[in-house]
C-alpha cells in the first residue's frame, strides 16, 4: 500500500496556504468553511450556524482561547483550556493546538515546550459530538483523519523538547501524544485509556510505532487493542511516564522541573534530541500516515457510527 504523507495531501492544500499566511486558526477554519463547495451545500440544507457547529463542535468554543499560552523564562506552557467539555478536541481546536506547537518551536526565546490541561482533566481526546452531528460522515472521516495526522506531524517535526504534564485523566489522543513527547510526568490522579477499538477505530498519533517500543508489544496491545485503563502508578511501571507526583503538589513540583530544564544549554538540548529522535522521524511519519489511511476508512464504518450513538445514549441515562 502506498503511504501518502498527510502533510502534502490534497485535503490540506487550502489549509497549508492559510497556515503559510500566518492567519489565526479561527480565521483559517472560517475561510475553509466559506470556500468549500460541499460546505455550501450543507449550509443550504442545515443553515449556516448549524453547519458551522459541525466544524467547531460548539458555537461557544473559541479556538484561540482553547490553548492557553504561558511563558516562564524559556519555557512555553500550552494548556488545554476547556474543562467544561473535559478538554476534548474538535477540528478548530486541533488547528489551534498544532499552530501553538509550531509557533513555540519556531520561537527563539523558547527552549522547552510543556503541555498540560486546565482543571482536573488532561485531555479527553476527540470531541465525539462532532461525529454525531456531521451531515456527511465521508467528509468528516477525511477531515478528521487528515487534520489529526497533521497535528501529530507537528509533534514529530518539533526540534525542541516537549514535556507532557498529565494533570488528570487522559483519553485517546491525550494518551497517544505522550509517546511523541520527550518525557512525561503524571499526577497521582491521572488515568490513561485509549478506547479506539471499542469505538470501531484504530491507533493514532504514531502510537502503533511508539507504544510497542516504549511499553513492549503485550502492554501496548493491552492499551491499543483491548482498551485497558491504567492508573498513574502502572503508567510509571510500564514506562509511559517518568514520574508520578502527588496531585496536591503536582503544579509546584512540575514547575520546578521545568525551571531546571529551562536552564540547560539550548544547543545541547537540540543536538541531543536530534540524536535520540532524528533516526526515528521517518518511521514516525510513516506510522502516522498509515494510521491516517486506516482511520479514514474506519471513521466511515457502521461500527464507529453505532459506537458514537451508543456513547451518547449512555450519557442520557
Amino acid at each position: 500500500m502506498r503511504v501518502v504523507d498527510c502533510r502534502h495531501s490534497f485535503q490540506l492544500k487550502s489549509m497549508t496556504f492559510y497556515l503559510e499566511q500566518a492567519q489565526p486558526p479561527k480565521m483559517l477554519l472560517r475561510q475553509i468553511f466559506v470556500k468549500s463547495v460541499k460546505v455550501q451545500q450543507w449550509k443550504r440544507e442545515l443553515g449556516s450556524k448549524r453547519c458551522q457547529q459541525m466544524f467547531t463542535g460548539s458555537f461557544s468554543t473559541a479556538a484561540p482561547s482553547f490553548i492557553e499560552k504561558e511563558s516562564h523564562g524559556t519555557v512555553k506552557i500550552l494548556t488545554f483550556n476547556d474543562p467544561k467539555r473535559r478538554n476534548t478536541i474538535n477540528f478548530e481546536k486541533t488547528v489551534a493546538f498544532m499552530e501553538a506547537i509550531k509557533e513555540a518551536d519556531a520561537d527563539p526565546s523558547v527552549n522547552i515546550i510543556a503541555i498540560t490541561g486546565k482543571g482536573d482533566i488532561f485531555c479527553s481526546g476527540t470531541d465525539l459530538a462532532v461525529a454525531r452531528e456531521t451531515p456527511s460522515i465521508e467528509d468528516y472521516a477525511s477531515h478528521l483523519s487528515t487534520i489529526t495526522c497533521e497535528l501529530f506531524a507537528a509533534f514529530i517535526d518539533c526540534k525542541k523538547p516537549i514535556v507532557a504534564l498529565v494533570n488528570g485523566p487522559a483519553i485517546g489522543m491525550g494518551v497517544t501524544m505522550i509517546g511523541l513527547c520527550d518525557t512525561a510526568y503524571a499526577a497521582s490522579s491521572a488515568t490513561f485509556t485509549t478506547p479506539f477499538t471499542a469505538l470501531g477505530l484504530c491507533a493514532e498519533g504514531a502510537s502503533s510505532y511508539t507504544f510497542p517500543r516504549i511499553l513492549g508489544y503485550a502492554k501496548a496491545s493491552s492499551l491499543l487493542l483491548f482498551n485497558e485503563r491504567i492508573n498513574a502508578t502502572k503508567a510509571l511501571e510500564w514506562g509511559l511516564v517518568a514520574d508520578v507526583i502527588p496531585k496536591e503538589t503536582f503544579e509546584k513540583e512540575t514547575r520546578e522541573k521545568l525551571r531546571y530544564m529551562s536552564e540547560l544549554p539550548i544547543k545541547a538540548l537540540l543536538y541531543s534530541k536530534e540524536l535520540i529522535r532524528g533516526r526515528e522521524r521517518h518511521h514516525l511519519h510513516a506510522a502516522n500516515n498509515k494510521e491516517r489511511e486506516a482511520l479514514s476508512i474506519l471513521l466511515k464504518s457502521e461500527d464507529f457510527v453505532a459506537s458514537v450513538n451508543n456513547f451518547f445514549a449512555r450519557k442520557k441515562k
